[in-house]
């Protein structure tokens, strides 16, 4: 479990405070999760994001079912209005570089300006470097199309992290 003092995914800020648990299991490159938030400071946000996912040899494909709840609507509501989300990925690590592409196939998956749905998609771009007695990683993400669900009106850089780690 971890504990943020703000929850933001992708370049939109989600909650505050907020209490995030997860489990997965692995077997030969496969991998089943499950990854959850729930606010801390009183706001009723709660998301549960299960995943299916398979790597090998810096090769990456998954799926994953987003669902931010509502207090109107139930887990396994997938009508037309659902709250869930399945996006789609792919991606490769070259070590020097990593390159990730997201798109949502089913559910709220986005529109353009003239109300039409768009599988709205998501770019990704890591480097990870040594700097220092520390492991870094630059990343940049990018909606490469519009998109309500991501806010653009056409190609535009989202977020931007620059992390340092020690074990």
């Amino acid at each position: 479990v971890g504990v943020v003092s703000s929850y933001t995914w992708r370049g939109l800020k989600l909650d505050d405070a907020a209490a995030q648990p997860s489990l997965s299991l692995g077997y030969k490159g496969f991998s089943l999760g499950a990854w959850g938030s729930v606010g801390l400071t009183g706001g009723d946000y709660k998301e549960l994001d299960l995943s299916l996912s398979y790597k090998k040899s810096g090769f990456f494909v998954g799926l994953t079912d987003y669902w931010c709840a509502d207090s109107q609507k139930k887990y396994f509501d997938y009508s037309d209005n659902t709250l869930h989300v399945l996006e789609a990925g792919l991606g490769y690590d070259f070590s020097l570089l990593s390159i990730s592409w997201y798109s949502n196939i089913l559910g709220a998956t986005g529109q353009n300006s003239d109300g039409d749905d768009v599988l709205s998609s998501y770019v990704e771009v890591s480097a990870p470097f040594s700097f220092g007695d520390l492991d870094w990683t630059a990343t940049v993400g990018a909606a490469p199309f519009e998109s309500s669900y991501y806010g653009v009106d056409g190609f535009g850089i989202i977020n931007c992290s620059l992390t340092a780690s020690k074990d």
